[in-house]
C-alpha cells in the first residue's frame, strides 16, 4: 500500500505521519508492504427474468462485502458495456433487450480489485413481427407451369408462432380472401397453371398476439411463347413504306428476332444487324422503305427458357429490271473457230418481256441469248444487252469479247558463226494473242539468266520478244531453239551457232610411257581441243629457260632412246584462230646402276693355290646335288621366274632372277643371271669399285613380323655362288646391289633341301622396297 501526502510552502514543508494517534516521521510518500484488504463480492438481483414486450425492467447490483467498499459499477449485456451505474433500469423492454447481464463493482482507489457477478439471463416475449412469404427452394416468384410450389410464412416471434392465417388476392385485385385450409407454416400449391397467377399473403400468431400481414407474393407461372402473331403485307411496289409487327405471350419475356430469306433461297440474312428493329415486352416492330432486295420470306422467332415459337410471312416486291449483266459460256476470251454463247441476265419482278443485244452501238440480235457457233476474228468486240419489263428497263455494262489465236512461227535472229570472245546477240519474236511465253533453249538445256551477259528479260516475256546477249565461249556452240506458247498453240524455230576457237587443253601423251628402257622407242602425241581442227604442231625440247624447236609434225617419235634424249618436252598446237602450248613433260630412261664394294687386297697366288680348288670342288658337288633334286621334284614343283623390273634412274635391268628362302630361319638368297648393270655385263666387267659396302634389300611383304627385314642381293653370276653362300642371307663379306626408290615383285620357291617335310614345300610371293 502506498500513501502520498502533498503540500505547498516556502520554505518547503516537512511531513509527519500519525498512525493510531502515534507520530511517525518520514517522506511525503509512505509505503506499507503488508496492508489487509478484502475484495468485494456482488450479485445481480431482479424481481423477474422474463418480461413481456413494453414492460419496465430494473436490475440491482447488490454488494455483499468489500474492503474498501466499492464505489463504482459497470453493466454488461452479452459482454458489451451498456451502463455505468449501480442499478440498470429499462422503462419498456423490447426484443433487443434479451440477453446475458452482469454487474462489475470496484473501489476507485483499488481498481485492480474488481468483482463481477454471475450472469443473469433476461428473456422478452413479443408478438410476431417482420413476417415474410417465399417459395421454398427458389429466390424468385416464378414457377414452371405444371410444377408444384411450396409457400413458407416466416416471422420473428417469442415464443414461436403456433398459428398462421393465409389469404389470396381476389381476381379483381380489390380484396383478400382467407383460405380455409391455411393454418400451417407452409402452403402447397399443386400443379401450377396459368390461372394460379395470383398474389398470396400470410400472418403469424403466438400467445403474445397477432403479427402483421406479410408483403404479398405474386406467383408468376413460366410458360413457353404462345399466341405468336406476325403482320407483314403480301405485295408492295419498290418505294412503298412497309411495317412489320410481331407479338407473343410468354414468361419470362422472349428474345425476339426477325430474319429474312431471299426469294431464290440463295442466302439467309438476319435483319437484326442491318435494320432499326425494336423489341419491348414481347413486341417486335420494324419499318422500312421497300426495295427490290427486301423481297423474301420474313420469319419472327420468339424464344425463352421454356421453349420457342416462330411464324413466317412472304413479302413480294415488284420493281423494274435491274442488275442487268452479260454472262459468257464458256468465257469472254475464246479461241478462234470455237462456240460462244452470251446470256442476258437480270433481277426482275414481274418477268422480263424483251431483250435487245448491242455491238458497237448497233443492234445485232433480239432474245435472251446470243450464240456464235464458230467464232471468227471479226466477232471480237464490245457487247451489251437491254432487258425490260412492265415497270421499266435497264442496260448491262459493256463486255469485251476477245478472240485468241495460236502463235505464228517464231523468228530467231542471231549470228550463226562467231569466234570465241565475240559478243552474240539473240532476238526471238512472235505474233500471237494472247501474248506468248518465249523459251530459249540450247541442246535440250533450258536457257538460264545465269549465263554470262544474259538479258534482263528472262525467258518469259509480256511483249512477244525475248533477247539474250552473251560473250561466246567454246561451250556455247550448238543448236538453239526458240519456242512460243500461249496456251492455244505452240510453235518453235531452230538455228545453229558455231563457235570457232584456238586450241586449248593442249597436252602431251606418250606411248608406251614417259619412262622407257634404253634403246627403246617412245612416241609423243600432241592432243588439243579446237575448232577448226589443229593444222600444225610444233615440238619443243626445253633446256633450262630456253626451248629448242624439234619438228612440226603432229607426233614426235624417238627411236633407240639414249640418255641424251631424256629431258622436258612440249608442243604447240595451231589452227586458223590461234595457238596454244602444252605444259612440259619429262622423258626418262629406266636403267640400273650397279656399284661394287671394294674388296680388301690379297695375294693372288695364295688365293689361287689354297682357296680356288676347294671352292671349285664344293661348287661342283652342290651343283650336282641340286640338279638331281630338281629332276625329282620338277613334276610337282616348277620354278617360276619373273622379270624383276626396276624403275628409276641410273639402275640396271635384271632379266631373270631366282629367290631361294628358308622361312624358318628367316634366311633368303637372291640369285640373278644375265644381269645388265648400267648396260654392262657383270661377268665381263670388273665392278668391284662400284658396289658400296652394306647395301641391302628391304622386305615389305606381309610376312615380315617385326618391321622391314634386310636381305642380301648378290651380284655374282649364279654359277659362281655356293650353297653356303646362298644360305647365309646377309653377309658383310658378300657384295650387294643397292637399289633405291623402287619395288621388286617376284615369285620364289622354298628349296626342298631346307624343308623338314616335303609337304611344307610351297611357292611364296614377296614384295620388296629396295
Amino acid at each position: 500500500m502506498t500513501l502520498t501526502c502533498t503540500a505547498k510552502g516556502n520554505p518547503g514543508p516537512t511531513f509527519e505521519w500519525l498512525r493510531d494517534a502515534h507520530l511517525e516521521t518520514g517522506p511525503f510518500i509512505l509505503k506499507y508492504a503488508n496492508v489487509f484488504s478484502d475484495p468485494p463480492t456482488v450479485e445481480v438481483r431482479s424481481s423477474w427474468t422474463k418480461f413481456n414486450q413494453g414492460e419496465a425492467m430494473t436490475l440491482l447490483c447488490q454488494v455483499k462485502r468489500g474492503n474498501p467498499w466499492p464505489d463504482s459499477f459497470m453493466w454488461h449485456k452479452d459482454d458489451k458495456l451498456v451502463a455505468s451505474r449501480r442499478n440498470l433500469m429499462v422503462s419498456s423492454v423490447q426484443p433487443e433487450d434479451i440477453g446475458r447481464y452482469t454487474c462489475t463493482a470496484f473501489n476507485a482507489g483499488f481498481k485492480d480489485m474488481k468483482a463481477t457477478s454471475a450472469e443473469l439471463l433476461v428473456d422478452v416475449e413479443y408478438r410476431p413481427r417482420e413476417t415474410s412469404l417465399s417459395i421454398m427452394g427458389s429466390t424468385s416468384p416464378m414457377v414452371k407451369a405444371g410444377a408444384s410450389a411450396l409457400l413458407r410464412c416466416a416471422a420473428d416471434a417469442n415464443p414461436k408462432p403456433d398459428e398462421y392465417d393465409w389469404s389470396l388476392l381476389s381476381q379483381d385485385g380489390r380484396t383478400w380472401d382467407k383460405l380455409s385450409n391455411g393454418n400451417e407454416e407452409h402452403l402447397l400449391v399443386r400443379e401450377v397453371r396459368l390461372s394460379d397467377r395470383r398474389c398470396y399473403a400470410c400472418r403469424a400468431i403466438n400467445q403474445v398476439g397477432f403479427g402483421e400481414n406479410s408483403p404479398p407474393l405474386c406467383i408468376q407461372v413460366m410458360y413457353r411463347p404462345t399466341n405468336l402473331l406476325l403482320s407483314v403485307p403480301d405485295t408492295v411496289t419498290e418505294g412503298d413504306l412497309v411495317s412489320v409487327r410481331c407479338s407473343v405471350e410468354s414468361l419470362p419475356l422472349s428474345n425476339m428476332t426477325l430474319t429474312k430469306t431471299s426469294v431464290d433461297r440463295s442466302s439467309v440474312r438476319s435483319v437484326t444487324n442491318q435494320l432499326d428493329m425494336r423489341v419491348q415486352y414481347n413486341l417486335l416492330t420494324f419499318g422500312f422503305v421497300a426495295t427490290w432486295d427486301d423481297a423474301g420470306v420474313y420469319t419472327c422467332t420468339a424464344a425463352n427458357s421454356e421453349g420457342s415459337a416462330s411464324a413466317q410471312k412472304t413479302l413480294e416486291v415488284t420493281y423494274a429490271s435491274r442488275n442487268v449483266l452479260v454472262k459468257a459460256d464458256p468465257s469472254l476470251v475464246v479461241a478462234k473457230s470455237t462456240s460462244l454463247t452470251l446470256r442476258c441476265v437480270a433481277d426482275w419482278n414481274p418477268p422480263i418481256r424483251s431483250v435487245t443485244w448491242w455491238k458497237a452501238g448497233q443492234i445485232v440480235n433480239q432474245g435472251p441469248t446470243l450464240t456464235l457457233s464458230s467464232v471468227a476474228l471479226a466477232d471480237a468486240g464490245v457487247y451489251a444487252c437491254t432487258a425490260g419489263n412492265e415497270l421499266g428497263s435497264a442496260r448491262s455494262a459493256p463486255v469485251e469479247v476477245t478472240v485468241h489465236d495460236g502463235p505464228s512461227e517464231p523468228v530467231l535472229c542471231m549470228t550463226t558463226k562467231v569466234t570465241e570472245g565475240e559478243r552474240v546477240n539473240m532476238l526471238c519474236s512472235v505474233e500471237s494473242d494472247p501474248l506468248s511465253t518465249l523459251t530459249l533453249t540450247r541442246q535440250s538445256a533450258a536457257w538460264s539468266p545465269a549465263w554470262p551477259g544474259a538479258s534482263s528479260h528472262g525467258n518469259a516475256v509480256q511483249n512477244n520478244t525475248l533477247s539474250h546477249t552473251f560473250k561466246a565461249t567454246w561451250a556455247d556452240g550448238g543448236v538453239y531453239t526458240c519456242e512460243a506458247d500461249n496456251g492455244l498453240g505452240r510453235r518453235r524455230t531452230h538455228k545453229t551457232l558455231k563457235v570457232t576457237y584456238a586450241p586449248k587443253n593442249v597436252t602431251v601423251r606418250a606411248q608406251p610411257s614417259l619412262v622407257v628402257t634404253e634403246n627403246a622407242t617412245v612416241t609423243l602425241q600432241c592432243d588439243a581441243d579446237s575448232d577448226p581442227p589443229v593444222e600444225s604442231v610444233t615440238w619443243w625440247k626445253v633446256n633450262g629457260t630456253r626451248s629448242r624447236n624439234l619438228t612440226r609434225s603432229h607426233n614426235l617419235t624417238i627411236t633407240s632412246v639414249t640418255p641424251a634424249d631424256t629431258g622436258l618436252y612440249a608442243c604447240t598446237a595451231t589452227n586458223e584462230v590461234g595457238s596454244a602450248r602444252s605444259p612440259s613433260v619429262e622423258v626418262g630412261i629406266n636403267v640400273l646402276k650397279v656399284m661394287q664394294i671394294t674388296r680388301p687386297s690379297f695375294h693372288a697366288d695364295w688365293f689361287l693355290k689354297f682357296i680356288i680348288p676347294p671352292l671349285c670342288v664344293l661348287f661342283v658337288a652342290v651343283l650336282i646335288f641340286f640338279i638331281c633334286r630338281l629332276k625329282m621334284k620338277r613334276s610337282s614343283h616348277q620354278l617360276r621366274h619373273e622379270d624383276a623390273q626396276i624403275s628409276g634412274k641410273d639402275f640396271g635391268e635384271v632379266q631373270t632372277s631366282e629367290l631361294t628362302a628358308d622361312n624358318k630361319a628367316n634366311k633368303f638368297s637372291y640369285s640373278m643371271s644375265n644381269i645388265l648393270f648400267a648396260g654392262k655385263d657383270p661377268s665381263t666387267t670388273d665392278m668391284a669399285e662400284e658396289l658400296p659396302k652394306g647395301s641391302f634389300l628391304q622386305d615389305t611383304s606381309p610376312q615380315a613380323e617385326h618391321g622391314q627385314r634386310k636381305f642380301g642381293m648378290y651380284a655374282f653370276p649364279k654359277e659362281k655362288q655356293s650353297k653356303e653362300t646362298r644360305s647365309k642371307g646377309i653377309s658383310e663379306e658378300v657384295p650387294a646391289v643397292y637399289l633405291s626408290n623402287a619395288q621388286v615383285h617376284f615369285q620364289a620357291k622354298r628349296p626342298c633341301e631346307w624343308a623338314e617335310d616335303n609337304s611344307d614345300e610351297e611357292n611364296h610371293q614377296f614384295s620388296f622396297s629396295v
